[in-house]
């Protein structure tokens, strides 16, 4: 093995046996070599030196993950139950025959008694037997065609022989075991073997980062692979159902919704009656803090809370998102460009939380600006931007709006405006 880990390049053996020795015998050597990396790396040796060892350690590496692939292609083809070569099936009326869909595209298929099925004549052609030496058929009499022998009579020994299996094959559990991988180890081998091209991915980043490739790092590309493969699949079946939208009572209805979008109508003990201040409680109802808290959200067990907020009610909004079962995750900013009065400084801004329940990362990696700059129109209504921000990044799954002032395609809503 030292021999071989001496070379860049590495002839794997060629039977499953020899390939398993190899990666059993292989990962213990890698181990040392990556332990010799950490030594040279402490007692600081020469750079020549651990570029020496690097170099023999990425091409064991890269060896023992094509042994593995290799492996992996084995195991496929293992079958998982015994399997036995049936050359002969038995017929309805119990006697052998020939099993035909093993032979297709063969030399045509004959019995024992010498027929040709393809050049068989056909009944109307078949000459009948009579004791007399005639030809001529009664009604109902059998036809004995002179070509066919009739088959003899299955003894409970032939019957024994006929369906006795012959060539019996190792299950793939037996041939892991003899191996000595586990089945889940095993199972490693042929996620790799189905994935060669991400194999090679890895093998090359690996190098251009100065690196080792590793077994773990291969198995985390495939699966961040199939869960990409799987969000567009669902991304695709979400964008072709139709876009509709209708009213629901989050009292009542049973519906889970992933995506809720919250624009409650907070109540600031300040009725600014005054023409220039525009006090929320002269353009709708508004609500108390502790009649937001007990709303019932019909939110999934993993879901995403986009939760509108103003400076003055930052504090409580939080109060909010906790009685609803989320936690803070970010921000965006709406910059209103356009200045409202405050108590302390002329306001200009808007809060959007980000609030997740349970595991509900975006489906699309797409980085919006956290800032958003639109100017402001009628009092508290907000820019489509936003919607359409969350429509890009969560496209998948059931969406709420809940205070929604209109009924936008696509969504849900609740509201007594909408």
């Amino acid at each position: 093995m030292a021999d071989l880990a001496a070379r860049p390049e590495y002839d794997l053996p060629a039977t499953l046996e020899d390939l398993s020795k190899f990666v059993l015998v292989g990962r213990e050597k890698l181990i040392a070599v990556k332990a010799e990396i950490r030594a040279i790396d402490k007692v600081g040796l020469a750079k020549a030196v651990r570029e020496q060892k690097l170099q023999e350690g990425q091409a064991l590496s890269e060896a023992l993950l094509d042994a593995e692939v290799r492996i992996g292609q084995l195991m496929r083809e293992i079958p998982a139950r015994p399997g036995y070569r049936r050359d002969l099936q038995p017929t309805d009326s119990g006697v052998a025959r020939l099993n035909c869909s093993e032979f297709e595209g063969s030399e045509k298929i004959k019995t024992d008694s010498g027929v040709d099925f393809e050049k068989a004549p056909e009944i109307s052609e078949l000459k009948v037997s009579n004791p007399d030496g005639s030809d001529k058929r009664d009604v109902g009499q059998s036809i004995t065609p002179e070509i066919i022998t009739p088959l003899k009579e299955e003894t409970s020994e032939t019957k024994s022989e006929s369906r006795e299996p012959k060539t019996s094959v190792k299950t793939k559990a037996d041939v892991i075991k003899e191996a000595g991988f586990t089945p889940k180890r095993a199972e490693r081998f042929q996620q790799l073997a189905e994935h060669p091209e991400i194999v090679e991915q890895a093998k090359q980043e690996a190098r251009e980062n100065d690196d080792i490739v590793s077994r773990s790092l291969v198995l985390n590309m495939i699966k961040g692979e199939k869960r990409k493969a799987e969000r567009q699949e669902a991304i695709t079946e979400q964008l072709s159902k139709p876009k509709t939208s209708r009213h629901i009572d989050i009292f009542t209805t049973d519906k889970k919704y992933r995506v809720i979008y919250a624009d409650p109508p907070w109540s600031y003990n300040d009725k600014q009656d005054t023409e220039k201040l525009g006090g929320a409680v002269k353009h709708y109802p508004t609500m108390s803090l502790e009649e937001i808290c007990k709303l019932p959200v019909p939110a999934d067990k993993n879901a995403v809370l986009f939760l509108w907020t103003t400076s003055p009610m930052l504090e409580d909004a939080f109060k909010v998102i906790n009685s609803w079962g989320f936690k803070y995750k970010s921000s965006f900013i709406w910059d209103k460009i356009s200045h409202v009065m405050g108590h302390y400084n002329s306001v200009r801004h808007e809060f959007l939380l980000v609030c997740v329940r349970g595991n509900c990362t975006p489906d699309v990696p797409k980085l919006f600006d956290s800032v958003v700059s639109i100017e402001r129109t009628e009092h508290s209504r907000k820019p489509d931007k936003f919607r359409e921000i969350i429509d890009t990044i969560y496209p998948i799954g059931e969406r709420l709006e809940m205070f929604a002032r209109e009924a936008p395609e696509g969504w849900d809503v609740w509201g007594n405006m909408a």
